[in-house]
């Protein structure tokens, strides 16, 4: 290839690795550099338009990457229940619980939970690792007579709905949202972002089967290049 643009180099680099899995290792910038007869400047270019598209991911220190995001499937008839999707597909999710606290209910949660604004809730704060690397952050609440002994519970059961069915209930997904969109900056910091960009939010409000009666509600932002969110209804 006769002095190759940064688009030919990014396209032939996607090309070679398309079929690679997950974690399989791309030669360094000087090799590449020496294979494409350009400067490390035009690879470093390419390789950065190849990030941008969640196909690669470079770790200081470790190297590049080839990146195949989890895909995260949101469908009525799954459970409500990022832990199982990961389970079931045969990855590995750990979470990171950082608090559990009360708070007084948001006014746009208090409806979907059938409080009362003001009304105390409790929250928590937790962030997910999907095949040991960062994948979510997020917050969940729900009425204290829900799960009386929620840190003990979640302390010893990383999932929420494994957490809820230990309870007793039957939780079912009954209400979901996914949107787009750059997140607040301590949210892009515990994500780990490098730079802003645009995640997926996913809001889902869990209720009993039994009863439709709430139990939870989940506002989790997802970074791009671990996990894609896909909704089948």
């Amino acid at each position: 290839m006769a002095d190759p643009t940064v688009a030919d180099i990014a396209a032939a680099l996607a090309a070679e690795h398309a079929q690679a899995p997950d974690g399989d290792r791309i030669p360094g910038e000087n090799q590449l550099a020496a294979f494409f007869g350009v400067t490390r400047a035009r690879i470093r270019t390419a390789l950065t338009l190849l990030e941008d598209r969640h196909l690669i991911r470079r770790v200081r220190g470790a190297g590049t990457f080839v990146n195949r995001p989890f895909d995260y499937v949101i469908a009525g008839n799954l459970p409500p229940s990022l832990t199982s999707t990961v389970t079931a597909a045969g990855g590995l999710v750990r979470f990171d619980l950082r608090d559990v606290v009360e708070v007084p209910a948001p006014a746009d949660i208090a409806p979907l939970l059938g409080c009362a604004p003001e009304d105390p809730l409790m929250m928590t704060s937790r962030r997910s690792w999907i095949n040991n690397r960062i994948a979510t952050c997020g917050h969940v609440w729900f009425r204290t007579e829900v799960l009386p002994e929620a840190e003990t519970a979640l302390r010893t059961v990383d999932s929420l709905y494994e957490t809820l069915r230990l309870a007793g209930y039957h939780p079912v997904r009954s209400r979901c949202r996914v949107s787009t969109a750059l997140p607040p900056v301590e949210i892009e910091q515990l994500l780990e972002l490098t730079k802003p960009a645009p995640v997926s939010t996913v809001e889902t409000l869990s209720a009993e089967s039994t009863t439709s009666a709430p139990l939870i509600l989940s506002r989790s932002w997802m970074r791009p290049d671990a996990i894609r969110v896909t909704v089948e209804w």
